[in-house]
């Protein structure tokens, strides 16, 4: 995984309309009332803690989605008192898939003050990745396991957007090389996550993401 220059002007625009969104606090007490807890997995860690990765890492085709998450999924319905957050994030993040040029958005999800999503691979849905990340303060990161060094590699957050790419291993036809990542936050958080079948076209997504014209 890799951090990406945002430099192209267009694409600020968008994503800044998006963060306004997440910026203003009535809009945000209300993300936070709607954030829940998703547990699937039973697992006595904190689910981005290396026990729980280590736990993970003995049935990993367990831990292709998180097992664990709080935060708010945009796509998902939750009850109608909440489903106008949604409709209004979900057309902010329309425009910025429309200017990417993709179809897959694998994620977009809010995470309230301590806010997380636990260790998990993706290895269900394989491809590359673009993920752009907006958090109101520094107190959040992203983290990934490296498999050769046997260590965690941490990925803190700029106050503002963070833009990251990188790929998703196939489970099936790269069970020992597996993206093995978390993230969790003290501040309020959101994150939209695209996956990219071809290299090709993921490369020019870079490059238009980091070109000021």
């Amino acid at each position: 995984m890799k951090s990406l220059h945002l430099k192209n002007k267009n694409l600020i625009k968008i994503l800044y309309n998006i963060s306004n969104r997440i910026n203003d606090k009535e809009f945000q007490k209300r993300l936070d009332e709607a954030s829940v807890p998703d547990i699937r997995i039973k697992n006595d860690f904190d689910p981005c803690s290396i026990e729980y990765l280590n736990k993970a890492l003995e049935t990993p085709l367990e831990y292709g989605y998180p097992g664990h998450a709080y935060g708010m999924g945009v796509k998902e319905y939750i009850k109608d008192s909440e489903l106008v957050l949604q409709k209004t994030l979900m057309n902010e993040i329309s425009e910025l898939q429309i200017f990417l040029g993709t179809s897959r958005n694998a994620l977009s999800m809010y995470y309230p003050k301590d806010g997380y999503i636990g260790w998990h691979h993706n290895g269900n849905a394989p491809g590359y990745n673009i993920l752009f990340t907006f958090n109101t303060t520094k107190q959040g990161a992203f983290y990934h396991y490296d498999l050769d060094a046997k260590k965690i590699i941490t990925m803190p957050d700029c106050e503002g957007w963070n833009v990251k790419a990188g790929r998703y291993p196939c489970e099936k036809k790269e069970p020992d090389n597996l993206f093995w990542h978390c993230a969790d936050t003290k501040s309020p958080r959101l994150t939209v996550a695209f996956v990219i079948d071809n290299k090709l076209l993921w490369e020019d997504m870079i490059d238009e993401i980091q070109d000021e014209d």
